[in-house]
């Protein structure tokens, strides 16, 4: 595009603004009224910059709202002034805290990004534009790394006031340029508050945060939505753009993606997608915003029978964080040292499955399997000692990691705070120290002498707590 098209794309684009200024009595705004900011935390290394960056350069009144990504979030409101306008909101394991937030939006206009996004002067201005040059204009991208397409740009700088100093060189030369995309990926994504009350939130069926943003923008075009793409407006990354653990699309999820919008399975990576014929697709594209926590089964393997394990397990049940838990009891052997008939001891399970020989215990497994309600099992055995927060720290691992399949490798009391290790091959793991996901063949369960165990199926994604260890 030769020099003489852009001055006459930009004259064009420039005159409608400075109607619309005239109209609504606004000089420097495109708009007066305050905008949410959905903050996706991570890393308070890098959630604390980010959020100095968006109030010192957004023009416009903002809300945030920030989002811990983990349990182990640690508190970061001491690094702003009381008068800040940020809620920091407590992390809930098993609830997808995205959709939460966007069912609060009130603002006209909103933006969903990530801690990784360093914003510069104007940013925000520049991002409402498009929806205001054009109507049908739902979700807006700057260029930025973490734009997987038409919008990747990846530039690196000194400094921040390097970056600030490009996007005061960048933003003139390019004022008013955006263009029509199939499809969006990115970090740091504007919206009309509209569309959610047409669209509704991300689908939970989907886990990695690329997969999600694109579903939801397809979706978006399937209500007449447009998607642009700002080339006045660059934003930067605050670390690596390599997918996270989390990110990662998984094989399975992949083909629930391709099964959903009529897609080869075969057609991976998403730059295929922007063949996609939209009008052809006849689902519904609205998915609510309200849904419960994950229910999780929990299975407690009773080998052997004495007063002080049934106590053990008993507090289990009792002190548990998580609320919605399904309880059933596989209880292997005769069991004459405690009666069954001890109401106050077995009143707690939902349901209880016994059989005389320990040798039965695969039939015994195989029944409870049959009984299971909750979206993931967790497996727990009476002769070890669990925490109080086992069953919501597992939660958040397999929700967190995008894990199909989470252990702890640890002895005795298991290790909730190791780091991650993700095996090439899958290992076979201690039955009671195992949970996972309620999917079709996820494994097989085998039986030593001394222990019960799983074996993973080698296509899923195992993630294991292993002391010590470093991160692959």
């Amino acid at each position: 595009m030769s020099n003489l098209d852009n001055i006459e794309i930009n004259t064009e684009t420039l005159s409608k603004r400075f109607a619309h200024l005239d109209q609504q009595g606004l000089i420097n705004f495109p708009s007066i009224d305050k905008v949410t900011i959905i903050l996706e935390m991570t890393d308070p290394a890098w959630a604390v910059p980010s959020i100095q960056l968006l109030l010192l350069h957004s023009e416009h009144p903002i809300r945030i709202i920030a989002l811990p990504g983990s349990l182990e979030f640690p508190p970061i409101q001491q690094y702003f002034e009381k008068e800040a306008p940020i809620e920091f909101w407590s992390y809930e394991a098993g609830i997808d805290p995205v959709n939460q937030a966007l069912g609060t939006i009130e603002t006209t206009f909103a933006v969903l990004m990530e801690d990784r996004i360093m914003v510069t002067p104007r940013w925000l201005s520049s991002l409402i534009w498009p929806c205001l040059d054009e109507e049908r204009v739902m979700v807006v991208s700057p260029m930025s790394p973490s734009e997987q397409l038409d919008g990747k740009l990846n530039l690196w700088f000194q400094s921040h006031a390097d970056l600030v100093s490009y996007a005061e060189d960048h933003h003139p030369r390019n004022q008013g340029l955006w263009r029509q995309v199939p499809v969006l990926t990115g970090s740091c994504l504007l919206f009309r508050k509209e569309l959610i009350n047409e669209l509704g939130g991300f689908d939970p069926l989907l886990r990695s945060r690329e997969l999600k943003v694109v579903d939801w923008c397809l979706r978006a075009r399937m209500l007449n939505g447009q998607l642009a793409l700002c080339e006045d407006v660059y934003v930067q990354a605050l670390h690596s753009l390599e997918p996270r653990r989390g990110e990662k699309i998984l094989s399975d999820e992949w083909n629930v993606f391709c099964s959903k919008w009529g897609v080869e399975r075969n057609s991976y990576p998403l730059k295929y997608l922007s063949e996609l014929n939209i009008s052809e697709c006849s689902m519904e594209p609205f998915i609510s915003l309200i849904y419960d926590p994950y229910y999780i089964t929990v299975i407690v393997l009773v080998s052997e029978v004495f007063p002080n394990r049934l106590e053990s397990w008993y507090q289990i049940n009792l002190e548990q964080t998580y609320s919605r838990i399904q309880w059933i009891g596989v209880l292997l052997g005769t069991h004459q040292e405690q009666p069954l008939s001890d109401s106050e001891m077995w009143g707690k399970l939902d349901a209880l499955i016994k059989v005389r020989e320990v040798e039965q215990w695969h039939e015994a497994l195989e029944a409870a399997l049959i009984l299971v309600k909750g979206e993931a099992i967790i497996f727990i055995n009476s002769s070890r000692a669990y925490e109080s927060d086992y069953v919501t720290r597992v939660v958040d691992f397999m929700y967190r990691e995008s894990a199909d399949v989470v252990v702890n490798t640890g002895k005795g009391i298991p290790n909730l705070h190791a780091q991650v290790h993700i095996p090439q091959e899958p290992l076979p793991v201690p039955l009671s120290l195992t949970a996972h996901r309620c999917i079709e063949d996820v494994g097989s369960y085998v039986k030593s002498i001394e222990e019960f165990y799983f074996i993973p199926r080698s296509s899923l994604r195992a993630v294991y707590w292993t002391k010590g260890m470093e991160d692959e």
